[in-house]
């Protein structure tokens, strides 16, 4: 049975926060989130290692649990994995240190949690140097209160805060938000674009920077930002190749502005998400 197969008989469609939606159609060539992965991942000189990871997390954590995002960083392309914890039946600490036990047994993950951090969701990123080194050195924790911070050996430090709107309700809130930030000026930039006719909106502060999150993109939409932000030539071939064959899934972006001097502009870092 394939992936794609799969996918549709259990209706698995996730956004990046992995809350659940229906398909946009139901065209039976439909290529799935995995697959697309897949593909994409390629041209990556460590795919053969990154498909090794990526097989043992679905064997560990069951399918479709899995968010995947890559990022474009200047003129490198990164890789950030995600885990929900949703519904749990015992404390988050205990469930992460289960899991980060089962990625141990394929990278080395030398620390775990104290039983006093609560959260629902970790995150790891993936590069060049962690699958060769076969090491990861510090994690990603997510808080209830959307506060995210840096873990490693028993020590946190602050990274990032979230603040999530309905684009079609709350843009007078974040455009307030954004004036809290004193990031008033990036309005325009973030409001007038095809994206913001998404289902969500999030703005997060980081501590040199704001990054804008639009869930729920379509395809076209998708492709255009693919094709401004992103170098690769076969990621934009391939996407558009498969055009007929990507338009059921919808796609969660974001894109990086720091501030430079007294003004805020746009960061050569931008990120796309799906799910295996």
């Amino acid at each position: 049975m394939t992936i794609t197969r799969l996918i549709k008989e259990e209706g698995q469609y996730y956004d990046y926060c992995l809350y659940p939606y229906k398909p946009l159609n139901d065209n039976i060539w439909n290529i799935s989130s995995y697959d697309l992965f897949c593909n994409i991942s390629s041209v990556f000189s460590y795919n053969k290692k990154l498909n090794e990871l990526i097989c043992h997390l679905r064997e560990s954590f069951w399918i479709n649990k899995t968010v995947w995002g890559i990022k474009q960083n200047s003129d490198r392309l990164e890789i950030e994995f995600y885990f929900y914890l949703y519904n749990l039946e015992k404390e988050s600490f205990l469930v992460i240190n289960e899991m980060l036990l089962k990625i141990n047994e394929i990278i080395d993950v030398d620390f775990e949690l104290k039983s006093n951090i609560e959260c629902f969701m970790f995150s790891i990123d993936i590069n060049e140097n962690v699958l060769n080194n076969k090491r990861i050195d510090w994690i990603h924790l997510y808080m209830e209160t959307w506060w995210s911070y840096y873990y490693w050996w028993s020590e946190m430090i602050y990274e990032n805060n979230y603040f999530f709107y309905n684009p079609k309700k709350d843009l007078k809130s974040a455009a307030n938000k954004l004036k809290e930030l004193n990031s008033l000026e990036l309005v325009k930039d973030i409001f007038n674009n095809d994206y913001i006719n998404c289902a969500r909106l999030c703005i997060c502060k980081k501590q040199k920077a704001i990054w804008i999150y639009y869930s729920r993109v379509k395809f076209d939409s998708f492709y255009e930002f693919i094709a401004n932000n992103f170098n690769d030539s076969f990621i934009l071939w391939f996407i558009a190749n498969n055009n007929d064959k990507l338009r059921h899934l919808y796609y969660d972006i974001s894109i990086n502005y720091g501030k430079d001097s007294n003004n805020w502009n746009r960061v050569s870092k931008t990120w796309f998400y799906w799910f295996f």
